[in-house]
């Protein structure tokens, strides 16, 4: 039985995971330079062997809440749904890059500081109104990241329809936002979980 030691390195726009399998009592120096954290496993693996796993550079888009700040603030700051600070909390605890669709703005940056409004994603006409805003800065971010993930209602959703690709992972539930919001907190708890054990 061996030992598996799980590297987090970033090259180019991955973030690559690579596996060094090695006797419990061989030595291991590597020359690379550590993202994150170093996992150690107990494994029955060969001697000697290399996996490598390439991770894809990830986008979390955000829809925008009804309920927000009373007073201009940063994005990630004015927006108080419910949905809006679990895929917040979702995105910052894996350690994604995010952005936010606004009804009024098209596709906000965390830091923009964005004083409040009263405007909504509510019928199809604004959808394609929205989605003239947030389709030419979404060109720049498809060439920038692998994989986007989509959190968000129907018709937010929408907003992107002529853009998705292979690379999009939409995280929805039938059981309406109440079931969404349910995945996306069993989702934040594995990380916690898988954090909390790294450390130990």
């Amino acid at each position: 039985m061996g030992h598996v030691l799980i590297l987090h390195t970033i090259s180019g726009n991955f973030l690559t995971d690579t596996a060094y399998i090695f006797p419990k009592c061989g030595k291991f120096s590597p020359s690379i330079k550590l993202l994150a954290f170093i996992r150690l496993h107990t494994s029955e693996s060969p001697v000697g062997r290399i996996v490598t796993h390439m991770s894809p550079k990830t986008l979390v888009i955000l829809a925008c809440s009804h309920k927000k700040a009373s007073k201009p603030v940063a994005a990630r700051d004015l927006y108080l749904g419910s949905l809006f600070k679990l895929g917040r909390k979702f995105a910052e605890i894996h350690h994604f890059d995010y952005v936010i669709i606004s009804a009024k703005y098209g596709l906000l940056r965390p830091d923009d500081i964005i004083a409040p409004y009263d405007q909504r994603i509510a019928n199809m006409t604004d959808v394609r109104r929205v989605r003239e805003l947030v389709l030419p800065p979404m060109q720049e971010l498809l060439r920038q990241y692998e994989k986007i993930v989509v959190i968000g209602g129907s018709l937010y959703r929408k907003v992107l329809d002529p853009v998705k690709s292979a690379k999009f992972e939409e995280i929805t539930d039938s059981r309406g936002i109440g079931g969404l919001l349910q995945q996306l907190r069993r989702r934040i708890d594995t990380e916690i979980s898988l954090g909390q054990r790294v450390h130990t």
